[in-house]
């Protein structure tokens, strides 16, 4: 028989479990949540470079037009390279020059000599311009190769045209076999670049399409961004390659020009105001 105690004695309430159903559904719908947000972020940074990768394909095809305009000028070349030493960049003077919009005119600028361009223009009363292109952005080759061991030669024989005071409209010699397509020369590029090797005696090697394998114009590799740059053949339709990458965006060839214009080109330290 029971004390009086214990039947008073109310019996421990029983814990329930909690549904689980419920807890995953919101930890699933955090991740969720967490994930578009990360693809929306993702999708807004690729779409951005994109746009910027296809604003630059733009700017490099029109600069390729601006050189075969230059063509009819220049006898049929394309422009010599600029005469200042470590500049791997068309001389200016062989080709017209062109601008971009760049900041509004919102007053008149102080230096006189300032390109503007005035007139109700996108709600602005003018604009002052920019000189284009960015030459700081483009390596230019003014004569011919095809592949990385001619592309090398040809920076050697920049240097000793430079050290030599040799003029860039003329083809430069190359070590024999060296030059393009083997040639003993550096060939100027010129819109009748085959034609001048065939007569010489130059042999192409068998399907190569100089229109495709002669690089004129060239982006500064983006390495760590995109990881390429737009690269203008012959035929002037700008191509992506990746960097590293095929020719001319070896890591070699680059190496080789950035260090080629550190060599040539004078420091700030050392250059010394004239008296």
């Amino acid at each position: 028989m029971q004390s009086d105690h214990e039947q008073t004695t109310p019996a421990p309430a029983a814990v329930l479990p909690r549904p689980r159903g419920r807890v995953t559904k919101r930890v699933l719908g955090c991740l969720v949540i967490g994930v578009l947000l990360v693809l929306f972020h993702f999708a807004l940074q690729h779409g951005q470079a994109l746009s910027e990768k296809r604003e630059r394909g733009s700017d490099a095809y029109v600069l390729s037009i601006l050189l075969v305009q230059s063509l009819k000028n220049n006898g049929g070349a394309y422009p010599p390279w600029d005469p200042r030493p470590g500049h791997l960049f068309f001389d200016r003077a062989a080709v017209n020059p062109t601008f971009r919009l760049a900041h509004p005119l919102n007053r008149l600028p102080g230096t006189p000599d300032t390109a503007l361009v005035v007139g109700q223009i996108n709600n602005q009363m003018g604009f002052i311009l920019d000189s284009f292109p960015d030459e700081t952005k483009y390596i230019y080759l003014s004569h011919a190769v095809t592949n990385e061991q001619e592309g090398l030669a040809l920076l050697d024989a920049y240097r000793t045209a430079v050290e030599t005071n040799r003029s860039f409209q003329d083809s430069l010699p190359a070590e024999a076999g060296g030059g393009t397509c083997g040639a003993d020369q550096f060939y100027r590029l010129r819109n009748d670049l085959q034609q001048n090797l065939t007569q010489d005696g130059v042999t192409i090697p068998e399907g190569m399409d100089l229109s495709q394998s002669v690089p004129v114009l060239f982006e500064r590799p983006h390495g760590e961004k995109d990881k390429g740059a737009w690269v203008v053949p012959m035929n002037r339709r700008p191509v992506w390659v990746p960097y590293p990458g095929p020719f001319p965006m070896t890591e070699r060839f680059i190496k080789a020009i950035e260090a080629l214009e550190t060599e040539l080109q004078p420091s700030e330290q050392n250059v010394t105001a004239a008296p």
